[in-house]
Parts: C-alpha cells; structure tokens; sequence
C-alpha cells in the first residue's frame, strides 16, 4: 500500500512539473525594470540549455497559463509540438481554453505567432496551474519571472545563475526539487526515520509467519517422527503439515483484511488518497501478502520435513 501510494505521489509530483520528473531548480528572477523584455537573454538561455541537456519552463504571468517552453531533451511531452530543433514564434493552445487564443496570443507575443496546435493540459501543471498557452521564446521571451530548469540541481545549475547575472538581472530565490520517480522516492523513503521503521515492521512481517510457521510444526514433531520411522512418504507428511497451517493462515488473513478494510473505512476522510487508489493498494497488499504467506509456509515445511529425514533416515 505505501509502494502505491508513492507512486500515486510520484505521479503528482511530475504533473506539477509539466510532466518532468527530473530534478528541478525552481527561480525567481527579476530585472531592473520589470517590465522590460530583455531578448538577449532568450538566446543565451536556450543555448545552455542545449550545452546541459536542460529543460526551461518560463512565466512571468503564471497566473494566467502562459508558458515559454525551451525543451531540447523532450522532457515535456505535451510540448513535442514546439520542438526546439525547430526555432520559430510558435504556440499550442489549452484544449479547454476559455474564450479566443488568437487575440490572447496576439495581445502576449512580440512578434507574429503561429498556432502549432492544440494539448490536453490533464496532469500537467506550472506553478499548480495548467497552462493555457504554451510558447516558444521566439514567441514569447524569457524575462523576469518563474522560471523551472529541468535536468539541473544545486552543483549543476551555476551555468544559469551566470546567465542570469549577464544579462542583468537578478535572482532572489532559488529552490530546488529531486527527481520524482518512483525508484527515487522509494530509496530517499528508505533512507527516512519512517523508512528505517518501516523496513523493522517488513522484517517483522517476513519472519513472524515464518517462525510462527516454525514452531507450530515444531509442537508436532514427535507425531511426524513416528511416521516418518513407520515409512510415511514424505508427500504425506507435507500434506498433513500443509493442512495444519492452511487454517489460521486462512483465518489471520481474512481477519486482517477485515481489520484494514475497516480502519480504511473510519479514516476515509484522512486519507489523502483517492478512493480507487487505496483500493488498489489493499488488492495490492492482500495479493502480495497471500504470495508471501504462501512462500514462507513452503520454506517452514520444507525445513520440517528435511530435520525429518536428518533425525530419522528413510
């Protein structure tokens, strides 16, 4: 169910990046006059970009969904469109935009735009917003404003920062976000407090029902020996033991699942989760617990029957 639910965050998280999971420097950059358009530094900025095998994401009106693209590693897939090997004042256009893209191009572009299409902006956000219009810095030049670099991180970012600083402007905040795959969430997880307990409650959970498993069959050793020395085949020592424990693994099973199920229920509201998703991770968890009840009880009884046959050959 944690696995799940970190891949249901790893997917948020690379929506709220244009649908990038890199790791990503986030700034806010200023001029000395905001509201100027400083077009030197869109050539410069594409060309680091393009030396990094960066991503840059721009807007100085985020509010309002408008959005430069420069994207020579096709990171954002919603803009392949705006392809960067492709230069040129070039836009696409929200499916849902409200009212008419033309005049909002016209009224936010310095030079004439061509529409190059139109994107679905479903789980694709810039500063928690979907974009309306995304452009090329042809289109639209990088300036003042937010701007996410993806494919950079704190050692790496420094080319920008003096891209910046060149160009005149002024940066005054920097942040910066680690890539959000799945696997990275799971090894920075693991690495937490949270992880180090949740790695003792899964070794917990691997080795109770094993030992459990153990000494249940163990309580019964003296009824085996007797077979085994009165020649009992050894598929009907294992079916006998297999029985033994089929019952309370069944029971403790169900009643576990029944447990979840309803601490699940009373804290439905708590849950950050969507409803599919939590029922996807407690299938989840009941398959994967099944397969390991089962794995474990192969192991128990193998164990068993092999001290068996040590302690009385046959």
């Amino acid at each position: 169910m944690l696995a799940l639910l970190l891949i249901e965050n790893s997917t948020g998280a690379t929506a709220m990046k244009l649908g990038s999971s890199d790791p990503t420097a986030r700034l806010t950059v200023i001029g000395p006059d905001v509201d100027a358009v400083p077009l030197p530094l869109s050539p410069a900025l594409s060309r680091a970009a393009r030396e990094a095998g960066a991503t840059i994401a721009y807007s100085r009106w985020y509010e309002t969904g408008l959005v430069s693209v420069f994207d020579p590693a096709t990171r954002i897939s919603v803009a392949t469109p705006l392809r960067s090997d492709q230069p040129g004042a070039r836009a696409l256009v929200a499916t849902d935009f409200p009212g008419s893209p033309d005049l909002t191009i016209l009224a936010a572009t310095i030079t004439p735009t061509r529409k190059q299409g139109r994107f679905t902006p479903t789980e694709t956000t810039f500063e928690g917003r979907p974009p309306a219009l995304l452009f090329t810095p042809e289109a639209l030049p990088f300036g003042p404003g937010i701007y996410r670099i993806f494919g950079v991180d704190e050692d790496t970012v420094s080319r920008f920062i003096k891209v910046f600083e060149r160009s005149g402007m002024r940066i005054v905040g920097v942040s910066f976000e680690p890539d959000s795959t799945p696997w990275a969430l799971i090894t920075r997880g693991v690495a937490s407090p949270f992880g180090m307990i949740a790695q003792g409650l899964g070794a917990m959970v691997i080795l109770g029902p094993l030992l459990t498993a153990g000494s249940r069959l163990g309580r019964e050793s003296d009824r085996y020996r007797a077979w085994v020395s009165a020649g009992a085949a050894r598929e009907i020592v294992r079916r006998n033991q297999l029985l033994i424990l089929l019952r309370p693994g069944v029971a403790g099973t169900l009643t576990g699942t029944a447990l979840v199920a309803a601490a699940l229920f009373r804290v439905r509201d708590l849950v950050l989760s969507s409803a599919p998703y939590v029922a996807s991770a407690l299938a989840s968890a009941l398959v994967l617990h099944a397969l390991t009840l089962a794995i474990q009880t192969a192991i128990a009884i193998r164990w068993n029957t092999t001290r068996l046959r040590h302690v009385v050959p046959h």
